[in-house]
């Protein structure tokens, strides 16, 4: 795209491949897990559980990698 254009191309090398290559796995098997949620519990239930991933998300960002949130994201 645009960015490629502007920036150059580069190839990943063995461990960024490796970890895009996880990324997708672990993503792939999240999703399949909620779907498989949806289908067999309680829709309420797990839809708050669905929704208080971004609570999770925040706050270990926060303790993990010292990421703070500004008022636009937490709007």
């Amino acid at each position: 795209g645009l960015m490629t254009a502007l920036l150059g191309f580069s190839l990943l090398d063995g461990a960024m491949l490796l970890c895009v290559c996880a990324i997708g796995v672990f993503g792939s098997l999240g999703q399949i897990a909620m779907t498989r949620a949806y289908g067999g519990g309680n829709a309420v239930i797990v839809s708050i559980l669905s929704y208080s991933t971004i609570i999770f998300s925040t706050l270990l960002g926060y303790l993990i990698f010292g990421e703070q949130q500004s008022y636009i994201a937490a709007a």
